[in-house]
């Protein structure tokens, strides 16, 4: 597994924050998502084998939130 860290600059309250979450959720191959809601990021856990950091940013884009991938790191290194 793979984390990224996606700044989500439009995401600005607890709303933005469920339908993200329910919108990545739905993509084959990740495993988990942690809103951080005041400094507008998403980390993502996902399978690289499954799905890539770009099909991440088009499943947020689709529901409204255009996002950048801050950077990715191995899920051993996951950010606390």
């Amino acid at each position: 597994m793979t984390n990224t860290i996606l700044n989500v600059p439009g995401m600005s309250c607890s709303h933005c924050a469920k339908t993200i979450t329910t919108a990545l959720t739905q993509v084959a191959g990740i495993g988990q998502v942690r809103v951080d809601l005041p400094a507008r990021q998403v980390q993502v856990e996902y399978d690289e084998t499954q799905t890539e950091v770009e099909r991440i940013e088009a499943a947020l884009q689709i529901v409204g939130y255009p996002a950048a991938s801050v950077e990715a790191n191995p899920a051993q290194q996951v950010l606390e």
